[in-house]
Order: structure tokens, then C-alpha cells, then sequence
């Protein structure tokens, strides 16, 4: 298995953290979702080396990538993404994002046309514009999140404890074990705590309605397929139910799991990423 070179770019406020599988193929940048790494993509980039040149980002405040010294907003993500393209000389690549990444992903497109040349959304965070300070505008992952222990004594202890967990019920095993193996740094005192830490992770999702990425997917231009979950389990679904309509070129597909679509059925994103090619 190839293993991948870590590398850096230096935005304004951050140091933005990525992995680089390499190979020959053309480039295929990915995206994870609120509170996970690059490393998610592990799984993935070990069967598309041959196809594609696989790089993964960490979003600021995430995996590797530098503690924001202030409130990260959500207009950022897409710039961070845009930067790291820049920073690589790579366009007209590839692209897929999770949740908050498929945001990313998806607003970047629109706001740099032919940046990306085709994209997977993997059931994306587009809600409209609101006040996230507004009366009644509290984010229960938010409150939810705040809650979360955050220090452990190993990360085998970690991954048992999420195995057991309910949201976790349909993950696929080796999600799980990369979870862990990366989303946690070590303590000088010997524990383990997350790299994305629950304070972080909380006002994230706090802020997910305080940015409308509207006028950008109305001006995307590469063609564009848009994965939904069907399980919802009670959950507000993360995007308008007419989001495919309203993307110019895009394609809808669903999938019967609940918003963690690239942990619990693997196979079926793998076979969107390998469709752009």
C-alpha cells in the first residue's frame, strides 16, 4: 500500500495540513466532514492510486492542520480549499467532499469555475443563510458535541467506545480504526485527546447556517453528482430537498444510511469517484 507524504500550505490565519498519495493519474482532492481528518480517505485512496493522484485535506481546525486563534467561519472552507489547489498547481482536477467538505468542495467550484473539472457532494451542508444567534437558531450538534468527552487513555479505548455508540452502529470497521489511529494526539501526560477538539467541532456546526452558498452552486459549471442519504433517523437534513435541481448539471443519487454515507457504504461512493474518470 502507498503510504502518503504529508504536506503544508500556509494560508493567512492557518497552516493547512494534506496527504499526497501521488501517481500519475490526474488529481483527486477530497474533503472530510465536520470533526474528522484527512485519513477518512485511507480506504478510498488505497483503490484509486492506479486511477487517480489522491490528496486529502485537512480542514482548518481538523487532523493536523493549525487550531484557528478565532472562530473559524464557513466561507473559509472553500478558500482554504481553493489555496491548496493554488499552493499544488494542480486545476481541473477532481473532487469530492462529505458534510461540511462536499460544501466546500461545491462553493469552490462556483466561486472558480474550472478549478474543478467534475465533483461528488456526499450528502453536503447547504442550508440557506440564517442568523445563527437568532432566537430558536440553536444547532443540537452544537449543544450535543459541547458534551463529548474529549481526553482518552488510548485510542483503542476511543474506537471501542464509538463502536458502541449508536451513530456508529453502521460504520464498517476500518472507519472506525482510522478514526481513532488519527483523530487523537497524544498528551504529555500519556492520554490521548481529539485533534479536533469538541469546542472547535461545536461552533462549527453552530455556524453551518451563517454562510448561503447559493450564489456559488448556481454558478457551478462541471458536472456534478450529489449523493443523499435516505435514513435520516429523525436527523434535519443537511440540504434542500430540490438541491439537485438548483445545481446546474448535477445528478442525484441516494443512498439508504444515515449522513456518515462514505463510513457505512463504502462501495458506493467508490464507485461514483471511480465514474469521473
Amino acid at each position: 500500500m502507498v503510504v502518503p507524504v504529508d504536506g503544508y500550505v500556509e494560508v493567512a490565519d492557518a497552516r493547512l495540513h494534506f496527504l499526497d498519495w501521488g501517481g500519475d493519474g490526474p488529481p483527486l482532492v477530497l474533503v472530510h466532514a465536520t470533526g474528522f481528518h484527512a485519513h477518512m480517505w485511507d480506504w478510498y485512496a488505497a483503490r484509486l492510486g492506479e486511477r487517480f493522484r489522491v490528496i486529502a485535506l485537512d480542514q482548518r481546525g481538523h487532523g493536523d492542520s493549525s487550531q484557528p486563534a478565532t472562530p473559524i467561519a464557513w466561507a473559509q472552507f472553500p478558500d482554504d480549499l481553493f489555496a491548496l489547489m493554488a499552493a499544488l498547481g494542480i486545476e481541473g482536477c477532481y473532487a469530492a467532499g462529505h458534510s461540511s467538505g462536499g460544501f466546500a468542495v461545491g462553493v469552490c467550484a462556483g466561486r472558480h469555475p474550472g478549478t474543478i473539472r467534475e465533483m461528488v457532494l456526499i450528502d453536503p451542508v447547504l442550508n440557506a443563510r440564517r442568523d445563527a444567534s437568532g432566537p430558536g437558531m440553536e444547532n443540537p450538534m452544537a449543544a450535543r458535541t459541547l458534551r463529548r468527552r474529549s481526553a482518552w487513555e488510548s485510542p483503542r479505548q476511543f474506537a471501542a467506545a464509538m463502536a458502541s455508540r449508536a451513530a456508529f452502529a453502521h460504520w464498517r470497521p476500518p472507519f472506525i480504526d482510522l478514526y481513532a489511529e488519527y483523530g487523537l494526539r497524544r498528551r504529555p501526560d500519556g492520554h490521548y485527546e481529539l485533534k479536533c477538539p469538541p469546542a472547535i467541532e461545536a461552533q462549527v456546526y453552530a455556524q453551518s447556517g451563517s454562510y448561503d452558498p447559493w450564489p456559488a452552486l448556481s454558478r457551478i459549471t462541471a458536472p456534478t453528482l450529489l449523493i443523499r442519504a435516505t435514513a435520516v433517523e429523525g436527523e434535519t437534513t443537511v440540504l434542500p430537498v430540490d438541491a439537485a435541481t438548483r445545481i446546474p448539471g448535477c445528478r442525484e443519487q441516494t443512498s439508504p444510511t444515515t449522513h456518515f454515507i462514505p463510513m457505512e457504504e463504502p462501495e458506493l461512493v467508490l464507485a461514483a469517484l471511480e465514474g469521473m474518470t
